[in-house]
């Protein structure tokens, strides 16, 4: 059990590094969306719990005004603009998607195709060797203990 959470625990965490490092965010982004179920004695299965289907554009940076649209951290959106929602205070990047003034539409960034394809290959590559790993030293830990 142990080794099992230990394995879902490393998974997650080098998940993270690569869909931050691939996609240019930062790792906290990713790390509030990625969450790991424990195993216990009465299940015997840990999950990681991902929700990295897209991520709003005020979320990965800080908001600027360019002449070509929005820029939000290392990214960018194409004839996007800044607005503070009068009644509520919320800052974001929208787009217009008529020649109206209204309506208008959040931009988000999605990251899900990228995401899902780093998470199958490590899952898929490494988890296995790396549950061996954790689970021979656990199982050196219990045989010295005794």
């Amino acid at each position: 059990m142990r080794a099992l959470n230990k394995t879902a625990a490393w998974i997650k965490s080098n998940c993270a590094r690569q869909i931050a490092k691939e996609k240019l965010l930062k790792l906290k982004i990713i790390n509030d969306r990625i969450r790991v179920v424990k195993a216990s004695t009465a299940n015997l299965q840990a999950k990681i719990l991902a929700d990295v289907v897209s991520i709003r554009a005020r979320n990965l940076g800080n908001l600027r005004q360019t002449s070509g649209g929005v820029a939000a951290g290392k990214h960018s959106f194409e004839k996007a603009f800044v607005a503070t929602m009068p009644k509520t205070g919320y800052r974001s990047a929208f787009k217009r998607t008529t020649k109206a003034r209204y309506p208008v539409k959040e931009m988000w960034m999605p990251i899900y195709n990228e995401a899902a394809a780093i998470i199958e290959k490590m899952i898929d590559a490494e988890a296995s060797a790396i549950f061996e790993k954790h689970f021979l030293h656990e199982l050196r830990f219990i045989a010295g203990a005794i």
